[in-house]
């Protein structure tokens, strides 16, 4: 297994709520507040699951749990909207942010053309909400 080196020392800049620097240590702009919240910690990229079933599918096995496809119908779903399923109180959700998935991009299956692609953010809001 190869791993990229660590940059260690570094520093990031977040400026309300956007990151805009990260790299060598640096000093921050006068004024600005410096806080060690990370040492000895690796820091990555929120990842994207970019083809999911993420809050359409609870149990796989249990029918009424599983909401990624349209009933019935041809080969075209494409009306199928699966923002109009997806269960937003799932166990699953908090889970995969926990592991690094900020954003899933949930796709509906069956059929030549099963339906949109709905974009759910997994990162809490301000009142914990997803």
């Amino acid at each position: 297994e190869v791993a990229p080196p660590l940059a260690e020392g570094s520093t990031i800049e977040v400026q309300g709520d956007r990151i805009v620097y990260v790299g060598p240590r640096r000093d921050g702009p006068a004024g600005a507040q410096r806080r060690t919240l990370m040492a000895g910690k690796r820091i990555v990229p929120g990842f994207i699951a970019a083809h999911s079933q993420l809050g359409l599918v609870e149990i796989e096995m249990e029918g009424s749990t599983v909401d990624a496809s349209r009933d019935g119908g041809g080969a075209v779903r494409a009306g199928y909207d699966p923002a109009l399923a997806i269960n937003s109180e799932s166990p699953l959700l908090p889970i995969q942010a926990i592991e690094g998935i900020t954003s899933a991009a949930v796709t509906p299956v069956g059929g030549l053309l099963a339906g949109s692609v709905t974009l759910i953010d997994l990162v809490p809001d301000a009142t914990g909400s997803l």
